[in-house]
């Protein structure tokens, strides 16, 4: 997740997060995508989790005994990634800071980045800077991997809709859609209805989140541009796709520093 310095946006929904769903998606694909990497003769340990939230995918990796370092801007998030991490038993790393501007570790294997952490970065120059700084974390030979919500996917699949998440008796969120075609922003007005157990009085907290699309074509080029090979690039099934032909929503990109 990424944050302005000056306002902790996702404070309210830190609490929440998991409980919401809103971490299944890194929770899910990130087993899968370790298989995907190891059958494809990848080795390492020291692993870097961009945006790592409330640290889903962070501790899967250091169940795995992965030496591994989750960064996010959310105070609040990293407060749960925290969390999460002293309740498994299994040690991990987490700094606070903004990927875009903090200095990453080197001599790291795995550079791993998912749940749309790049769509929320400001522009395309902020992604250019942390596809570099990846590059220069990395090993030669080893790895990046991200995912980007795609120009289709914001607009078409999500568009500007309106979503009720009825999560239990404890918690509802509302989700206001609206998809911005002049600038290629998905803009989320998420309103949190929050209570204790045992009570009736409800919470009520909102959150705004921003989303950018950009073409694939033009993150590919910045991913070759740094001196990575892109070696596979898949849908949320880890079906190899095109996105530049193929109509998908969500695209993994796997890359190899050279």
């Amino acid at each position: 997740m990424t944050v302005s310095p000056q306002q902790d946006v996702y404070a309210p929904l830190a609490p929440i997060y998991d409980d919401a769903g809103l971490a299944n998606f890194a929770a899910n694909i990130t087993p899968d995508l370790l298989t995907l990497l190891q059958t494809s003769d990848w080795l390492g340990r020291r692993v870097l989790d961009l945006g790592c939230g409330t640290g889903a995918s962070t501790a899967f990796f250091a169940a795995r005994n992965l030496d591994v370092t989750g960064i996010d801007n959310s105070p609040a998030m990293l407060g749960a990634a925290r969390t999460r991490s002293q309740g498994t038993g299994f040690h991990a790393k987490f700094l606070e800071g903004d990927i875009v501007t903090l200095e990453y570790p080197s001599g790291v294997d795995l550079v791993y980045c998912i749940g749309n952490v790049l769509n929320e970065l400001k522009s395309l120059r902020d992604i250019e800077t942390v596809i570099n700084k990846a590059y220069a974390a990395l090993s030669p030979g080893k790895v990046l991997v991200f995912d980007m919500t795609t120009l289709y996917g914001l607009g078409d699949e999500i568009g500007s809709s309106h979503i009720v998440l009825d999560v239990s008796d404890r918690i509802f969120i509302t989700v206001e859609n609206s998809f911005n075609y002049d600038n290629m922003a998905l803009r989320q007005r998420l309103t949190l209805f929050t209570r204790s157990r045992g009570e009736s009085d409800w919470k009520r907290s909102q959150c705004y989140l921003t989303l950018r699309g950009f073409p694939y074509i033009t993150i590919a080029r910045l991913v070759e541009k740094a001196g990575f090979s892109i070696t596979g690039t898949y849908d949320v099934h880890l079906t190899p796709v095109d996105p530049q032909t193929d109509t998908v929503g969500k695209f993994i990109l796997i890359a190899t520093r050279k």
